[in-house]
């Protein structure tokens, strides 16, 4: 066989085996379950959502300050939300919750479009409202322990 053939040969061969790498068997949450998280879950909830994209990812680091920022975010959100008037809640919330998408989208978004490019899936936003309906009863009864729900 001739080296040209050879090369050919081993090129294609190359090529066949980076093409069959397996797709991710983990999902990732989009910037579009973020804004439903935070809608239910407060921005903790979306918060968490991100948090689990960067354990997913293998950031440590970023999960965890990931976390205390959105614990940060939804001590700040409660705090403004009982202090204003009932008409202003619902536009407040809807702010913080695309908000947190954008966020997503920023820090997120390159990170789930090549995971779903290659081949892994996005979680569904049931998964999502689960996860976050599920935080948001977590944290209105630690409220609610420690005397300053408002409900």
């Amino acid at each position: 066989m001739s080296i040209q053939a050879e090369q050919a040969q081993s090129s294609d061969s190359a090529s066949a085996s980076t093409s069959t790498l397996a797709a991710p068997t983990y999902v990732l949450y989009s910037d579009r379950a973020v804004i439903l998280g935070s809608l239910i879950g407060w921005p903790l909830g979306a918060g968490l959502l991100m948090t689990l994209n960067y354990l997913r990812l293998g950031d440590r680091s970023k999960a965890v300050a990931c976390l205390a920022l959105a614990a940060l975010a939804t001590g700040i959100e409660y705090s403004v939300i009982h202090t204003i008037p009932a008409i202003f809640r619902p536009p407040l919330a809807i702010a913080v919750a695309f908000s947190m998408g954008a966020v997503a989208a920023g820090l997120q978004g390159q990170a789930v479009a090549s995971h779903v490019s290659h081949g892994g899936a996005k979680a569904s936003l049931w998964s999502a409202a689960g996860v976050t309906l599920l935080c948001s009863a977590i944290t209105l009864i630690i409220l609610r322990g420690l005397g300053i729900a408002f409900w």
